[in-house]
């Protein structure tokens, strides 16, 4: 027969030679089942909600890329759940979301991907180069680098490395003290822009 470890309960009775049986001694099973991973696990636009399934009565963790814990929960008992967590996560993060049942057995984890709805920060240290034929600085690595002249037309576009920094070569250079801004755009699918960051050209025209 097949072991009891999952908190199953069982009746035992005694029965004599003439078939007389006692009266049902009830016992519960050890539960040493472990719960499914959480299924059907999402976030909401706003990055504040965590919903999804699991075993009914146990309680939700969900956890932020360093492990902390920023929301718990209990399963309802048609199994779903919805856990609030907090601060809201609205930069990508990858988070962890576990069930736990009563007697202390934990879910492998489910991931859950946050919403990217965080501009990257403005570009840092931005320079043109004595020449005024290229832009440098500091950025969020792998974010799209756009230079712009005064008039607001793009002159030129790099990547940011992996240490943030990036090099710019403009496809129009510029030599009478303009002012150019930097802007930078997230690779991500949202899309998001920073603020712009203003460099001013060196003056190599002569009167």
């Amino acid at each position: 027969s097949e072991p009891l470890k999952n908190g199953e309960k069982v009746s035992i009775y005694v029965t004599d030679a003439a078939s007389l049986s006692s009266k049902p001694l009830q016992l519960t099973a050890p539960d040493f089942t472990t719960p499914k991973a959480p299924e059907s696990v999402q976030i909401d636009p706003s990055g504040t909600l965590v919903t999804g399934k699991a075993e009914p009565g146990a309680t939700i963790s969900v956890k932020d890329p360093s492990g902390k814990e920023i929301g718990t929960g209990t399963v309802l008992p048609d199994g779903t759940f919805v856990v609030t967590v907090n601060p809201a996560q609205t930069n990508g993060e990858n988070l962890k979301v576990t069930a736990t049942d009563p007697v202390g057995n934990t879910s492998p984890s489910t991931g859950v991907v946050a919403p990217d709805t965080t501009a990257p920060l403005a570009p840092e240290n931005v320079a043109v180069d004595p020449k005024g034929e290229v832009v440098t600085g500091k950025a969020e690595p792998g974010a799209t680098v756009s230079v712009k002249d005064s008039s607001g037309k793009e002159i030129g576009t790099g990547t940011a490395l992996p240490d943030g920094t990036f090099s710019v070569t403009l496809t129009t250079p510029q030599k009478n003290g303009e002012t150019v801004t930097v802007t930078v755009t997230a690779t991500d699918n949202a899309g998001n822009t920073s603020p712009g960051t203003a460099a001013v050209a060196p003056d190599l025209t002569a009167p």
